[in-house]
């Protein structure tokens, strides 16, 4: 299987944050890896530069174009959550995506 695009993390990441709570990005990587069915194999997948799983660059890209939309809210220590914007994208049913 190949490793989503940014877009396709996007519903995920929201879904994600919903509670409202505040979260660490880096505690939802394996999270979201299992909510898009990501083999051992994709979470291995490295960027050409070696330094970084492909996945997590992606999970990373669909985080900076939530919150360039207003729909994460990022506070201090990297902690973010889902703004009221994003509540309500949540609620439409509407897949998150740049179009």
């Amino acid at each position: 299987m190949a490793i989503p695009g940014y877009q396709s993390w996007m519903t995920p990441l929201l879904a994600r944050l919903r509670d409202g709570a505040d979260h660490r990005i880096s505690d939802l990587y394996e999270l979201l890896a299992d909510d898009l069915r990501l083999s051992e194999s994709d979470r291995s997948e490295r960027l050409a530069s070696g330094v970084q799983p492909v996945y997590i660059n992606r999970i990373g890209w669909a985080r900076t174009y939530l919150k360039k939309a207003g729909v994460i809210d990022q506070s201090v220590g990297g902690m973010m959550r889902v703004s009221d914007r994003g509540r309500d994208a949540s609620r439409s049913g509407k897949p998150i995506d740049l179009d």
